[in-house]
């Protein structure tokens, strides 16, 4: 698989997306092992340059994904999650990962995360389409991509927010 390729150029509000077609946590609608396996489909369909070579950038990747799918967006929940949610504890098999690690992997890999939350929406609102969860059609990349975009663009703003 490749890339979704979307041009940014246009100012992402004027960019039509229809909210009702993204929960602000997947797993209102999915089972969490089944968005996990989305999250997992999405970074394994990574372009192999693109792909973490190595365990950490994996599991980190298949981390930042899931969490921002079900709406935890900043880096220090993420990390406290990684102790308190037996989901997310899952995805790090016990490894350490801090704040710090989390927002330094997406400074680096900020279009692999977009990219995998983008392709994790797609498969998502079509398979709640397909089960008649709602009465829109499935997700579009284009749409997909900005909500991942701005997601992701909101837990940076998160974080930066409570840096301070």
């Amino acid at each position: 698989m490749r890339s979704i390729a979307v041009n940014f150029d246009q100012p992402a509000d004027e960019t039509p997306v229809s909210i009702e077609r993204f929960p602000d946590d997947l797993r209102s609608r999915l089972d969490w092992r089944r968005l996990l396996q989305l999250v997992l489909d999405a970074v394994l369909a990574q372009p192999l340059d693109s792909a973490p070579q190595s365990t950490r950038p994996a599991v980190l990747l298949t981390l930042v994904t899931y969490c921002y799918a079900v709406r935890l967006l900043g880096s220090r929940d993420i990390e406290d999650a990684t102790k308190d949610r037996p989901e997310v504890a899952y995805i790090t098999r016990g490894m350490a990962i801090t704040a710090a690690d989390i927002r330094r992997f997406r400074r680096t890999h900020r279009a692999q995360i977009e990219n995998c939350l983008a392709r994790v929406w797609i498969s998502g609102a079509s398979e709640l389409a397909a089960e008649c969860y709602c009465d829109k059609q499935a997700a579009t990349p284009l749409e997909a991509a900005v909500m991942a975009r701005n997601w992701v663009a909101g837990a940076v703003l998160f974080d930066t927010a409570f840096s301070e």
